[in-house]
């Protein structure tokens, strides 16, 4: 699952940074409402890596504990 969420992060973050580049230029030209709609995606590609890392967490947290009930030593 590592390997996956390694891909995303990487797609997540190069379309991440078109998206502030074009951001950029928007703002540049001064067309502010359209930059702000750019710059609105960085905030939300950030809450999703979090999210999903929190996840990932607790699936590996709860796989543990019951690997470790399953199997006292």
């Amino acid at each position: 699952m590592g390997r996956e969420m390694e891909k995303i992060n990487i797609l997540g973050g190069t379309v991440g940074i078109f998206i502030v580049g074009l951001a950029t230029y928007q703002l540049a030209t001064e067309n502010a409402l359209q930059s702000i709609l750019f710059y609105a995606y960085v905030p939300a590609y950030i809450l999703a890596v979090y999210l999903s890392q929190k996840r990932e967490i607790e699936r590996f947290r709860s796989r543990w504990k019951r690997e470790l009930s399953e199997n006292p030593r």
